[in-house]
């Protein structure tokens, strides 16, 4: 179970992902998943270090957690990408 708790700063109610209620919950989703510290996860049997405001996941889980396809996800991510909301590490 996830502890702790996030900051969310009133102004959020002028940007432009307050306008959209799933693209607000899939932002929002995203800021609680990131690693409140540093630390290391076993993924696929193989170690990974994930630091403080990371985390590690893929567009098939994202999509299946928010009830969109993988495409979907896609464009929101490239949107947050483009707007210097998020950054993307891609691996395989």
């Amino acid at each position: 179970m996830r502890k702790g708790w996030i900051c969310l700063h009133r102004c959020i109610m002028r940007h432009w992902i307050w306008q959209d209620a799933n693209r607000l919950k899939w932002w929002i989703d995203l800021l609680l998943r990131a690693s409140h510290e540093d630390k290391k996860i076993l993924v696929d049997g193989k170690l990974q270090e994930c630091k403080r405001g990371e985390f590690i996941t893929s567009l098939g889980k994202l999509a299946e957690n928010w009830g969109v396809n993988r495409d979907t996800v896609r464009r929101f991510l490239d949107t947050l990408e483009s707007d210097t909301m998020i950054i993307r590490k891609s691996t395989h």
